[in-house]
């Protein structure tokens, strides 16, 4: 098995034998370690290709056309890296350097957008996480009644069928039972009936609360009802097309591993096509098979702006146009698609940006997968804060400066993606880096201002969000990803992931990086301290020479004399 490597087995092998007292001796003196032996023979470096190559081992006949020759032919090496079984191997051990599973993630959109089974035993499907925005708290579903066709307003928003005041509710209504604010005296809930809508994910109509399955464009004060912005008459859309049905349900699931291997497809067209391996991390290409297109084309949006105060929009950066059909049952039938120029590789796929819903988690998986330069905390721990208040500058606070110090400026790389759960980018117009904004600036929790939106407490420095005199001082009303740079520092927030490949010495520290990860997978151990400073940069060299094509890096890894040698 590939988990029990080859040296495992000899170290075993030689843990097992009657030690001499002077080789006991030794080994207190030093660790034993297990040197290289012997090099294989050609049908077991055929099966260990094999293995690493494509995945499984060589057939019959396949092992019979060694018979008679002296060694492997390059050509038949040459064969399997050409084959369909190392491109799905290249998928899988990308997708295991990035850490490529959505099963941590609770939701793929906003938690508004999840609409699920609310009343089983009334079979009623609703947005459970918006009845606030709907019906008041106290008002968790719908009635188990069909909405009236002459219970809807001229412009085809459904009214509500009860509604009146109950404890514990905070929707401020008119004599029509429409919203007219939240909180207040005399608050109240109401309630709707159901609509019958035949599902994206199903063939049989279900029942769903009729505000939820509003499929009309436009809220009434005129927002569009894009994925992440809820109101009293936005719903799921047409087939509730814009609302997964939850992490348990099979389509969901689709989209999850559809959304999983978006970036392992562009690490496979970039071996594929032998690209410059850095490129993973620029190209504007991507891949989408149905279920990711339907994502793309339903669950966000091209060009739905920012919104600041009850929803916040969602920009993709995809033109709705690149996107192949979304058909959510073609799972297998992927197609290349061209992204705008905020995009850079898989560093701003979903997967990536929710995976690492931090810039700075971004920005440490980035260094530690693909520059081999993790960022460690000291051995000797923080030291203990002096100050009442600790300095909110974490790349000149003590303790912290060491790693935040190099961290910081390459978190700004994502300084114009959204984080913590939500995937998208945030357009120049809603996101200045040069100005403070207004009501982010004129917001907080003294009586002379009003509460701050969500949008501004995720993103700007606020008087509720701040925790240091300084960061009011010089940066209120800033985007949080501005703070603390230096003015020739500026670049980084609008150049984004990109410029993090850009250079030479960038590409280079990339290409050690895989050169060094991958002679480890290959060989099922960690390299040597020597093997890093005399091997490692002459395979390099040969990558580089190459033009960072990665099955010609792979092929000088399979040749080499430490690949072929009993570990």
């Amino acid at each position: 098995m590939k988990s029990l490597t080859k040296l495992a087995i000899a170290c075993v092998a030689i843990a097992m034998l009657p030690l001499s007292a002077s080789v006991a001796s030794a080994q207190e003196e030093s660790p034993q370690e297990c040197a290289p032996a012997e090099t294989i023979d050609k049908y077991r470096l055929l099966r260990q290709l094999s293995l690493d190559i494509r995945g499984r081992i060589p057939t019959h006949e396949e092992y019979a056309a060694l018979h008679g020759v002296d060694e492997i032919p390059q050509e038949t090496i040459d064969d399997m890296i050409r084959s369909d079984e190392h491109s799905r191997e290249i998928r899988e051990y990308h997708r295991k350097i990035i850490w490529g599973s959505l099963n941590n993630v609770p939701e793929l959109v906003g938690g508004h957008r999840r609409i699920r089974l609310a009343d089983r035993t009334n079979a009623l499907w609703a947005m459970t996480n918006s009845r606030r925005f709907l019906r008041g708290h106290n008002a968790r579903n719908c009635l188990n009644v069909p909405q009236p066709a002459d219970k809807y307003d001229a412009n085809g928003y459904p009214l509500p069928l009860e509604f009146g005041p109950e404890a514990g509710c905070y929707l401020r209504l008119d004599a029509e039972g429409n919203i007219t604010g939240r909180g207040g005296t005399g608050d109240s809930c109401r309630r709707e009936g159901y609509v019958m809508v035949t599902p994206w994910w199903g063939d049989a109509p279900i029942k769903v609360c009729a505000f939820d399955a509003q499929a009309i464009p436009t809220a009434r004060n005129g927002q569009t009802c894009g994925s992440y912005y809820v109101n009293d008459t936005c719903g799921c859309g047409p087939n509730l097309q814009s609302c997964t049905p939850g992490p348990g349900n099979a389509y969901d699931q689709r989209l999850r591993r559809a959304l999983e291997e978006e970036p392992a497809r562009i690490f496979e067209h970039i071996v594929q096509e032998g690209l410059p391996y850095h490129q993973a991390f620029s190209t504007k290409t991507t891949f989408m098979n149905g279920p990711a297109s339907h994502f793309y084309r339903h669950m966000t949006s091209p060009t739905n702006p920012l919104t600041n105060g009850g929803g916040i929009g969602f920009n993709s950066g995809i033109p709705t146009a690149a996107l192949p059909p979304s058909d959510v049952e073609n799972i297998d039938g992927w197609t290349p698609v061209v992204r705008d120029d905020m995009h850079a590789g898989i560093l701003t796929t979903f997967l990536y940006n929710e995976r690492f819903a931090s810039n700075r988690g971004r920005a440490n998986r980035f260094f530690s997968a693909f520059r081999c330069e993790p960022f460690l905390p000291s051995e000797d721990g923080l030291p203990a804060e002096t100050h009442e208040l600790p300095d909110p500058n974490l790349r000149t606070r003590a303790g912290c400066n060491s790693c935040h110090e190099k961290l910081e400026p390459i978190a700004a790389h994502w300084g114009r993606w959204r984080q913590v759960g939500e995937y998208g980018f945030l357009p120049t117009a809603d996101f200045n880096f040069l100005e403070a904004r207004a009501d982010c600036m004129n917001c907080g929790p003294d009586q002379d201002r009003t509460n701050c939106s969500g949008y501004c407490n995720a993103y700007f420095i606020t008087h509720q969000n701040a925790v240091h005199p300084d960061e009011i001082d010089q940066w209120l009303g800033m985007p949080r990803s501005r703070a603390w740079l230096q003015d020739d520092e500026m670049n980084i927030l609008d150049s984004g992931p990109s410029l993090l490949v850009d250079e030479p010495n960038e590409q280079e520290k990339v290409a050690s990086c895989a050169v060094r990860t991958l002679a480890e997978h290959l060989m099922g151990r960690e390299l040597t301290e020597q093997e890093l400073v005399e091997w490692v940069p002459s395979v390099t060299q040969e990558f580089a020479d190459s033009g960072f094509q990665y099955n010609q890096m792979m092929r000088v890894l399979l040749n080499s004399d430490r690949y072929r040698t009993i570990r």
